[in-house]
């Protein structure tokens, strides 16, 4: 490969691991209306939502 071909390869990759993260899901993917504790347990565990969007609902 040519110099030029790998420098460009490499700015490639170093671009696309910068690139940030896709946001978590809106809280408005899970109400506390009528939800169990084991419910809100279940769904900060799997990132639906944190403590503080509960509590801001």
């Amino acid at each position: 490969m040519k110099p030029f071909s790998i420098a460009v390869m490499l700015a490639t990759v170093a671009v696309s691991a910068c690139a940030p993260a896709s946001a978590p899901p809106p809280a408005a993917l899970f109400s506390v209306v009528e939800a169990t504790i084991p419910d809100m347990q279940k769904a900060m565990q799997e990132g639906r939502i944190t403590s503080r969007q509960i509590v801001e609902q």
